[in-house]
């Protein structure tokens, strides 16, 4: 098979393109995926017509160092509204024994003392899960949609799991970032909210 130029341009080099600091420096070609490039090379290579040497001077989002992907992570998170999102691998637990969690794209976590009446939200994304390898920028956004829903709308009083997740899968369908995610993502997500949904109007009908 013999691409066009135009068509090697979409496939070869092309991403959401990042400067260590968070900065989108640009988004080239058609593929969705995150990659981290001094803002110098950058500039100086966007215009030549050479996506494949851009690429190879660039690093993926997973295999950047920690600081650089907190970076470009709250970068993102900040064109959502979020204060700050923290990067960190995820585990679960089963009888006692405790194991990476590969397939979990954040987390929303819920601390306080209640003696003094006081709440503190947080969310992390899981650096070990598959989404985050991946380095999609569209799932990115959904799981960052997803744990915002859980973020603006907790309440310690009428909290229910099912509820929650219900509403925040929901909420990761209807955005405007979801047609864009990943095949493996869309269908996750359909899974998962056709569970909660049966839960919820169970729980409430």
């Amino acid at each position: 098979v013999i691409l066009s130029e135009v068509e090697q341009r979409n496939y070869v080099g092309a991403a959401f393109y990042y400067s260590p600091d968070g900065e989108l420096l640009g988004h080239l070609g058609n593929s969705h995926e995150i990659r981290v490039v001094d803002s110098g090379i950058f500039y100086s290579l966007q215009y030549n017509n050479d996506d494949a040497c851009l690429f190879g001077y660039s690093t993926s989002l997973y295999y950047s160092d920690n600081g650089t992907r907190v970076n470009i992570i709250n970068s993102m998170a900040r064109g959502l509204g979020l204060d700050y999102v923290y990067l960190d691998t995820l585990y679960y637990t089963v009888n006692d024994n405790r194991y990476i969690s590969y397939d979990t794209g954040g987390k929303t976590t819920h601390m306080g003392t209640s003696g003094y009446g006081y709440q503190y939200s947080y969310i992390t994304i899981n650096n070990a899960s598959d989404m985050f390898k991946g380095g999609n920028f569209y799932d990115m956004m959904c799981a960052l949609i997803h744990e915002q829903d859980h973020y603006d709308n907790y309440n310690p009083q009428t909290y229910n799991k099912n509820y929650s997740e219900f509403f925040a899968f929901g909420a990761t369908i209807h955005n405007q970032y979801f047609e864009y995610a990943s095949q493996d993502f869309r269908e996750s997500t359909y899974s998962q909210y056709r569970y909660y949904e049966s839960l919820y109007y169970n729980l409430y009908y």
